[in-house]
């Protein structure tokens, strides 16, 4: 595991291998395996592996984000969201995605 600096990790489980770069906050999350983590990302109540997330990402309330690349600075926001089992996705920079029902 490769961690920055001036990350926090709260509540999380992470298991290896995984890169975490500076900046980084992890709040009631699953992380890894194979998680390549960009600087000042955040990820809260949600579960990523096998996973490519570039600088400044912001995923929240996703169930399984698996087999993913996310650009800089995206936005997903599944809070709202029932999806049973994992999601894949491959967002270009700035991409804003709300995983709603129906």
């Amino acid at each position: 595991m490769v961690v920055g600096e001036n990350v926090e990790i709260i509540d999380s489980n992470i298991q290896g291998p995984v890169v975490i770069g500076s900046g980084v906050k992890i709040e009631r999350s699953d992380i890894g395996p194979y998680v390549s983590i960009g600087d000042e990302c955040k990820i809260e109540d949600s579960s990523v592996e096998r996973s490519v997330l570039m600088e400044k990402s912001y995923i929240s309330g996703v169930t399984q984000l698996t087999k993913s690349v996310l650009g800089r600075k995206v936005e997903i926001d599944g809070k709202e969201s029932e999806v049973q089992g994992s999601t894949s996705l491959m967002l270009g920079d700035e991409t804003k995605v709300n995983l709603k029902n129906g």
